[in-house]
């Protein structure tokens, strides 16, 4: 389990664009613990099967210290912090789908195929999502970026933020 705060990562979704339903792709044994249990749990992002998972920020400040001409040895000290955020907190979650019906999801997370894909009413995810940074446990609902040239953008303030510190 994770010390410290429990972040709960869902999706944040542009406001014209917030899908009544999100899914959920599993296995039969976990929509039964899910049913059964009437919870969910999160699971430990070091652990993804995305190798990308929770190293995302090693590789943009890489990018983003070639493309700007940055000092290697801020580049290595940023590497070195990075590192160390990531050795002393696990973030956890919960992966959603915008789709229900997506064969790369059925044959990545659904036991190739033969689990399910659960609808989760995106609105009672909100209800049960308390962004309140004060609490000890708190969970928010964010949209995962893949697009490599918006990562960039959007990581571009911290990375300067970081370098000019």
């Amino acid at each position: 389990m994770a010390n410290g705060p429990v972040d709960l990562v869902f999706d944040k979704f542009a406001p014209d664009h917030v899908p009544a339903t999100l899914h959920h792709y599993c296995s039969t044994e976990t929509f039964m613990a899910i049913v059964a249990g009437k919870s969910i749990r999160l699971s430990a992002l070091s652990m993804s099967n995305d190798s990308e998972e929770g190293r995302l920020v090693l590789r943009l400040t890489e990018k983003l210290g070639q493309a700007n001409r940055t000092d290697p040895a801020v580049i290595a000290s940023l590497t070195a912090h990075w590192n160390e955020v990531m050795a002393a907190n696990e973030g956890l979650g919960f992966c959603l789908s915008e789709r229900g019906d997506l064969l790369s999801q059925w044959r990545g997370y659904a036991t190739q195929g033969r689990g399910v894909s659960i609808g989760f009413s995106t609105d009672f995810l909100k209800r049960i999502s308390v962004a309140d940074e004060a609490d000890a446990h708190f969970a928010t609902l964010e949209r995962v970026e893949y697009g490599e040239g918006q990562q960039l953008h959007e990581y571009g303030p911290t990375f300067r933020t970081l370098v000019n510190a």
